[in-house]
């Protein structure tokens, strides 16, 4: 018996030696699978309560929501716990933080339930979150912004039909409804981001505040002097490992807004974040930075925690539904902003600071930007008078003047100014022109405390009927809100050319003799060929300081590649109109024969009136 048992194991020993080696059972990916996810599984949850330190925290599984936040994906249900959890609930910025079931990565928690008295938190599984950065696309051709805040959007739109540029969606926005800034407690939303401000005060805030809150975000007030502009720092393998606290700076500088969440995931160079989307900007170029945690605050409607920023080290590229992907060693696209201000009689300020060069963004910082610089140490609340004076650099082309001034109650004249400025920034970042390259703007905004406005009584001329080449005399009258009259003569001249007939005189603000430009409408048509057409489009529009002396006839005309082309004969109108299809005609009922730009006054005058003139022969 013991000889055969020497014998069945020694050829075991020979057969173990001769055969291949059966492998052990291969270690688990990085990642776990969704459809092995059970309710009652427990992992573990990382992320920043203080400092740098990365800390655990329980989770778990309660369920699987198929078909959310979108078809074909899913979110996952768990429950947190642990003591740092138990004090602060689900809060704002802890977007992105890693989940791990038997120590490989579920995904990243992203979502949270309002009001809720437990720590019940959404998940966004890593699946979807690595989709996002498969992504190569960086579109830089998007409409017209619909984030742009109520005050903002109701000057925006006003200005814009100026250009003939409202979609067809902005006008219902217009007319419509606002939506309820009220989200039900029983739907499961995207995790409110922190965005810090710094240098802004919260009035200047106050108009966008709503909208910031509708995307998901939850403004607060900055823990530094702002986010310095800094090159580009190295990174190594401890740069924004998953739990971390990870920063996007929208502006930096003396103004700054920055965007707080956590790394998911770090693959390379490669980071994965948030596990919801910032914007949905899609291809995108954002400032990334790493950052440390001052404190969580503990709040009854949402803890947040509050981070400073320290060095940029990457960009981020991607902002997507199920997350944000960013990359190391990637410097931004950034555009610096120069603005002075000047209150009074008192000593100019000087502000430096940068931000995101997106068609989306960037007309929305611009618009706070300077409602930052108005609310610094003007007051809100009485007569003011602001002026904004500027350019927006575009490279290889001319520059966009910015040029107007406004005088009303508080806000609304900074709103106005504001816009100035954001409206064309706006026109050339959704152009969709690839050559849109802007290399700075330069702004100068003055501020008075008081009320500079009047209003345009009536016109006289010393002739209603006359002949060509005449020479008449136009009178306009003004009263400021004072009481005092002002007269400006300006001399009239009938062209030489010009047919017998009725003439009208208009003399308007500038909202008012835009409306009368037939090439307004050119922008929102599509009718431009190239960027340096729309710069001088821009160019054209009228200011809102000043009055304009138009004189007009009725006649045949059109407009073709944004060029005014009147008194058509009606053999070549009648060829265009056949043509039509081709696309590239507008049809214009009048003749602008000239029109004359009347400096602007110590006061900013509105009103519109027109004199009717027979030319005999």
């Amino acid at each position: 018996m013991g000889a055969n048992m020497r014998f069945i194991t020694g050829f075991l020993l020979v057969l173990a030696a001769i055969m291949p080696a059966v492998p052990a059972q291969a270690p688990p990916g990085p990642f776990f699978p969704l459809k092995e996810v059970r309710p009652g599984m427990r992992g573990i949850a990382k992320t920043v309560f203080e400092g740098e330190r990365i800390e655990s925290f329980q989770v778990e599984i309660l369920g699987v929501l198929p078909d959310r936040p979108s078809p074909q994906q899913s979110v996952i249900l768990g429950r947190l716990s642990g003591p740092q959890v138990e004090r602060t609930q689900v809060f704002a910025g802890m977007s992105g933080s890693p989940v791990y079931l038997q120590d490989r990565l579920l995904g990243a928690i992203a979502f949270a339930y309002p009001f809720a008295t437990e720590a019940i938190c959404g998940i966004t599984p890593i699946q979807f979150m690595l989709e996002v950065g498969s992504r190569s696309d960086a579109s830089t051709s998007r409409p017209v912004a619909p984030i742009l805040s109520a005050s903002f959007r109701e000057l925006a739109l006003h200005r814009l039909d100026w250009l003939g540029a409202v979609r067809p969606s902005a006008r219902m926005e217009r007319s419509g409804e606002e939506p309820s800034p009220f989200t039900p407690a029983a739907a499961m939303i995207p995790i409110a981001m922190p965005l810090a401000v710094s240098g802004i005060s919260a009035e200047a805030l106050e108009p966008i505040r709503h909208d910031l809150t509708k995307l998901g975000f939850m403004p607060v007030s900055g823990v530094s002097g702002g986010a310095a502009i800094r090159p580009l720092a190295p990174y190594d393998d401890q740069t924004l490992l998953p739990g971390s606290t990870v920063s996007v700076q929208l502006m930096r500088g003396d103004l700054a807004v920055e965007g707080v969440g956590t790394v998911t995931y770090r693959e390379g160079t490669k980071i994965y974040a948030f596990g919801h989307r910032l914007f949905n900007l899609g291809g995108t170029s954002i400032p990334l930075s790493d950052a440390s945690v001052v404190t969580v605050v503990p709040n009854a409607f949402n803890s947040f925690k509050v981070a400073v920023t320290h060095r940029t080290v990457g960009s981020l590229t991607q902002d997507r539904t199920s997350g944000v992907f960013g990359e190391l060693g990637v410097a931004p696209r950034m555009i610096p902003v120069n603005m002075t201000e000047q209150r009074g009689q008192g000593p100019a300020r000087k502000l430096h600071f940068e931000m995101v060069d997106d068609p989306t963004l960037s007309p929305l910082l611009m618009q706070l930007s300077v409602l930052s610089t108005f609310e610094g140490g003007t007051r809100s609340l009485g007569d003011v008078t602001v002026g904004l004076k500027g350019r927006i650099r575009v490279r290889e082309n001319k520059d966009v003047l910015l040029e107007d001034r406004f005088s009303r109650r508080g806000m609304d004249a900074a709103l106005q100014a504001g816009q100035v400025a954001a409206l064309p920034l706006l026109h050339l970042l959704s152009s969709g022109f690839p050559d849109v390259a802007i290399q700075g703007i330069d702004l100068e905004i003055v501020t008075t405390e008081s009320r500079s406005a009047g209003t345009l009584e009536r016109l006289w001329i010393n002739r209603t009927e006359a002949g060509r080449g005449d020479r008449l005399q136009l009178q306009i009258f003004a009263r400021t809100e004072d009481g005092r009259q002002f007269i400006e003569r300006i001399p009239i001249e009938i062209p030489r050319d010009v047919p017998p007939g009725p003439l009208r005189l208009v003399v308007a603000d500038g909202a008012a003799a835009q409306a009368l430009d037939p090439t307004a409408g050119v922008i929102g048509a599509g009718g431009l060929q190239n960027l340096g057409q729309l710069i001088r489009m821009l160019n054209r529009v009228r200011r809102s300081d000043r009055l304009y002396v138009q004189l007009l006839r009725p006649g045949s005309g059109a407009i073709v590649n944004n060029e005014e082309l009147p008194s058509l004969p009606p053999s070549v109108l009648a060829t265009m109109e056949s043509n039509r299809g081709a696309g590239g005609y507008t049809a214009i009922p009048y003749v602008r024969l000239k029109e004359i730009e009347i400096p602007p006054a110590e006061f900013v005058i509105t009103g519109r009136r027109e004199i009717t003139i027979n030319v005999i022969k």
